[in-house]
């Protein structure tokens, strides 16, 4: 005789196997019915031609399938969209979130969600205590870049009598040193700076840099296994237990006073470090509590990375390029002693903010510069929302990116020279290094442009000028590689330079 109980038992079993089989496959059709129809279409591009020649492959996929076009690329989907959709993807911020694209594809996403306002602190902190109050940056870091220009130049000089052969450096070694050992000043304060603090500030950018994947499509693992990269690469900054604790020391060794944070941030004296210590100390005892501290770390890192490695990268294009272009460096350095006064002399600069800003030929040349580089899938989106755009439907959360170089390299743009290097192509049209629109954008574009364009502008100035101020720069065999063409803003390029007396014909 057969039990109630053991028919129930035998049902249960069968419904949960039933349930086991079918849920998922009814979890899948739900799924797919919520997809959204009139996808855009997903192009196969070989991984090599992604790699070395993106341009050419995403240029050619664009104009045959465009305006929208599906790529994968290191195991997920991205978007890639044409210079008729650059702006409406760069400024439509409900739809398409800086934020969340850029925490995506540096591999921050667990770390904006733990630190939720990071990108709207570290925008408001450069946007009102580093740009405000560029004059007072500007005097306090110009004598760093000409101390290392001296110091690289006296290492360099090959027309001295004991010297054996040329010497050579990479151009990356020079712009790290000097922009980490002015940032510091700016950042952490006089305090800090010492030779074990400026290799700590070296060394943090170098290895966030790792850890956000920019140099990931330069590594095997990178571009074959990037979830086990990422997730390895996330180890390299257990080693700075010291510099964080020299931080922690001097936030809880002072007493601040909440009030300048909020009064008039543009008129702090004191370093970034000394501003964030006023903005998040506690009002009622003065001191910072340690979620505080990690806040403040936390922007302390961000802005260490974003104004050291990137502002050094492209210092060395701009190096690299004025290098290879001589005709462009007497020009220059008579712009120098035009605007300063300055005669083959690292001593008698008299360099102001305002002096920067005279610097017509210079700036055009960067501009010029960071045009024509390469950029290709430089700035990024991520959907926030089912989007139609060009005649299709991208889903919510795919990454989103304008291709930079339809746009930079654009006749329509830039006339029937587009292609062509012209240094002094901006000279009196009021577009300065810093002016972004949809047809130039290295720093991005609206709302979310880089707030730290004119100090890296003013960086890359003061580098070039510490260099022809008294020299010329020379790469070795003339040329220098791109090891990254799909990165080209954060990789620098490969080569080495050496410098010679501005009167020396090499």
């Amino acid at each position: 005789m057969i039990s109630l109980t053991s028919v129930s038992v035998e049902l249960t079993t069968a419904f949960f196997i039933v349930l086991l089989l079918v849920g998922p496959m009814f979890l899948w059709l739900r799924k797919l019915e919520s997809r959204p129809k009139n996808l855009p279409p997903v192009i196969k591009i070989a991984e090599a031609e992604l790699f070395k020649r993106p341009r050419e492959a995403y240029e050619t996929a664009l104009g045959k399938y465009g305006p929208v076009i599906a790529v994968k690329r290191k195991g997920r989907v991205e978007y890639i969209v044409d210079s008729s959709l650059t702006h409406q993807v760069l400024t439509t911020n409900h739809l398409f979130s800086f934020e969340e694209g850029t925490a995506f594809i540096l591999n921050l996403y667990y770390f904006k969600k733990l630190f939720t306002a990071f990108f709207v602190d570290i925008d408001d902190l450069v946007h009102n205590v580093i740009a405000a109050r560029m004059p007072l940056v500007v005097e306090q870091v110009f004598p760093v870049f000409m101390k290392h220009a001296s110091n690289l130049f006296d290492e360099l000089h090959c027309l001295r009598e004991d010297a054996q052969e040329t010497r050579y450096v990479h151009g990356l070694d020079h712009t790290h040193k000097s922009i980490s050992e002015a940032m510091a000043l700016i950042i952490l304060g006089p305090d800090f700076v010492n030779p074990t603090n400026l290799l700590a500030v070296e060394k943090v950018a170098h290895d966030i840099a790792v850890v956000t994947g920019l140099y990931q499509n330069t590594s095997w693992w990178g571009t074959n296994y990037p979830d086990v990269w990422r997730l390895f690469t996330w180890s390299v900054l257990v080693h700075y237990w010291d510099s964080r604790l020299q931080i922690w020391r001097k936030l809880r060794k002072e007493t601040y006073d909440s009030d300048i944070a909020t009064d008039s941030p543009e008129q702090f004296k004191g370093s970034v470090l000394d501003f964030l210590g006023c903005k998040f100390t506690n009002r009622t005892s003065g001191r910072i509590g340690f979620s505080a501290y990690l806040r403040i770390t936390a922007l302390v890192l961000g802005i260490v990375f974003a104004s050291v490695h990137q502002t050094a990268s492209v210092a060395v294009w701009v190096l690299y390029e004025l290098a290879m272009r001589p005709e462009y460096q007497s020009a220059l350095h008579e712009e120098l002693f035009d605007i300063c006064g300055v005669a083959c002399s690292v001593d008698n600069a008299n360099v102001s903010y305002e002096s920067l800003q005279k610097a017509a030929r210079l700036d055009s040349f960067i501009r010029e510069v960071l045009r024509t580089k390469g950029d290709t899938l430089s700035t990024c989106r991520l959907t926030t929302a089912s989007v139609p755009i060009g005649g299709y439907v991208i889903p919510k959360g795919f990454l989103v990116i304008p291709l930079a170089s339809l746009s930079h390299m654009s006749t329509q743009y830039h006339g029937p020279d587009a292609e062509k290097f012209d240094g002094a192509r901006w000279v009196g049209t009021g577009k300065q290094a810093v002016t972004v629109n949809h047809t130039y954008f290295p720093f991005g574009l609206g709302r979310w442009a880089c707030p730290g364009r004119a100090l890296a502008v003013a960086e890359i100035k003061m580098i070039v000028w510490g260099i022809i101020c008294c020299s010329k720069p020379i790469l070795k065999g003339g040329m220098y590689t791109v090891p990254d063409p799909l990165n080209v803003t954060s990789v620098a390029p490969s080569g080495e330079m050496t410098l010679v007396p501005f009167n020396y014909i090499a």
